[in-house]
Formats: C-alpha cells, structure tokens, sequence
C-alpha cells in the first residue's frame, strides 16, 4: 500500500489541468462576475437603441429607465431580512448552491473525461508497457486512478466550493453596506457554514460509493475500447437499455444505470437531499449495495482484462 500515494501523486501531476486548473478557473469565473455585478453600475430591463451611423463607428446609446441591479439586490435583501428564519435559511442555501453548481458540473465533467482516458491513453501511447515492467500490479495501478477520480477530484472541487462560497458572502455582505439590515441575521447566519459544509463534504464522500458502478464501467470501457472510447461508453448501455425494453417490457437497468450517474444533490429543494437522514437512508437502502456490487465487478473484470491488456 506504500505504493498508492506515490501513484496518486503521479495521477495529479499528471492531470493536474483538470484536477486544479479547471475548477479553478470556474471558481475565479463566478467570483469575477459576482464583483462585476457589484462594482458595475448595470441597470436591468433596458433597451439598446443603435444610430444608423453606428455602423460607421459611432457611439452607441444605452437607454434605460430600469433601476440597477445594485439597488434591486438592496431591496431584495431588505425583503428577506423581514422573512422568517426558516426562509432566509433557504434562500441563502438555494444561494450558495447554485454558486457550487457550475463547479460540481465541471467536477462530474473532470471524473469522466479522466476515468475515460485513465486506461485507454496509456495502452495508446504504448506507457502501459512501461508500467507493466515496475513493480506496480495492476490491482494498485486501476485503485490509484478510481481513487483519483472518486477522492481527489472531488477534494480539490470541494476547496474551491468553500473560496467561492465565502467570496460570494462577502461580495453581497460589502453590497450591503448601505442596507439597513443585519448582515449577520440575514446572510451569514442563515448560511449555517458550520453544518452545510461537512454536510456537502459528506455528500461528495458517499457519491464515491454511489457511482461506483457508472465508474467502474467508465474504466471498463478505458481498459478495453480499441478506438473511439465514448462510443463505446454511449452505445453499450443504450443497447442494453433497449434490448431490455424489447424482450422484458422493464427499464429496471435504465433506471439503475441513470439513477447512479445523475449525482447527489444538496439544497432546500424537496428532490434534493435536505440533511444526513437522508444519506444515512440513501447509504443503507438497497440501491446502493446492489450498485456496490456491481461496481466492484467491474472493478475486477477491469483489473484482470488490464493484466493482459497490450498496446493499441
């Protein structure tokens, strides 16, 4: 096992584009327009009027009679601070998820273009040969990249979740300086940092576990596809799928199969999970050790076919 973090570090050095600099860049995005909305005195709702000189290199006018977005977010803020706690606990949570939103979506993008390639560029470029003659099994080669992809991928992700988050507060926190509200009571206090953070630190633990069938295929397919892997990893389910709704008149594998690649979500939103009853219900149902069991399957049928596996 003295192996593994040798081999990890090697995967993010690797990757280190998509591990950190892509979620970077998504974190520092979100932030970058949040302080242009701030600073920016943008007034919403009007109308962009052009001269027909304008084609010639004219000024062009901006007419508006709409307030800016600045005294629209005060009133806005003022409302909520009349609101009962409960309500400011959800509208600050829909908030900062939906700040999280675009870099979760680029960490489920991150895990599958990584496990994808994870095996397959290395039977291209003729590396597997290489590491075939260290001292490395395959068992341990094919546990270094899942946990790559499963663990720190989403640990990276969740560091910039938190940067962003706390920036987001503070941009609306400095916006609301002429409000006459408590900042506190209205935005960090319903926040509950304290709970919502390890709360989505739990919920990127357990999706580990609960696309552990959907990653395992993802490496089955790296491990085995000739060319053209996507293909491979879109046509296969879809066949089965439809193979299924032919002869058995059932999706049970749709619905298997889609239940665990949609991830799990957090928010004040009844679909989504709302506290850790529900990962304790989703952790012990039966959907997640059916989908544990298939997952190591495949696991170990990508582990042997990697064993005999050969340059492309």
């Amino acid at each position: 096992m003295y192996q593994l973090p040798i081999l990890l570090k090697r995967e993010f050095w690797e990757h280190k584009g998509i591990f950190l600099y892509f979620p970077l860049t998504i974190s520092a995005l979100v932030i970058t327009l949040s302080l242009l909305a701030a600073l920016v005195n943008v007034n919403v709702g009007g109308d962009v009027t052009i001269d027909a000189g304008d084609l010639r290199g004219r000024d062009i006018e901006w007419q508006s009679d709409s307030r800016p977005l600045q005294d629209i977010y005060l009133d806005q803020l003022q409302q909520l601070s009349r609101q009962d706690a409960r309500e400011r606990e959800e509208f600050v949570v829909k908030l900062l998820t939906s700040v999280s939103a675009p870099i979760r979506g680029t960490l489920w993008f991150v895990i599958f273009y990584y496990l994808l390639g994870s095996l397959y560029e290395d039977r291209k470029d003729r590396s597997v040969l290489f590491w075939k003659s260290m001292p490395v099994s395959d068992a341990m080669t094919v546990l270094s990249k899942l946990l790559a992809a499963a663990i720190v991928a989403p640990a990276i992700a969740f560091l910039f979740i938190l940067v962003t988050q706390i920036s987001i507060l503070v941009i609306a926190s400095v916006m609301s300086i002429n409000a006459d509200v408590s900042v506190w009571s209205t935005l960090w206090g319903p926040a509950q940092l304290y709970s919502y953070w390890p709360l989505l630190l739990a919920v990127l633990a357990l999706q580990a576990f609960w696309s552990l069938p959907i990653y395992g295929f993802v490496m089955l397919v790296s491990c085995c596809a000739r060319s053209v892997p996507l293909i491979w990893l879109l046509a296969v389910p879809a066949v089965i799928g439809l193979v299924e709704a032919m002869l058995m008149s059932g999706d049970r594998f749709a619905d298997f199969f889609l239940g665990h690649l949609v991830p799990l979500s957090i928010g004040s939103d009844p679909e989504n999970l709302r506290g850790w009853s529900d990962l304790v219900d989703i952790s012990f149902s039966v959907n997640m050790g059916l989908g544990l069991l298939v997952g190591v399957a495949l696991l170990f049928a990508t582990i042997r076919l990697r064993g005999r596996s050969d340059e492309i």
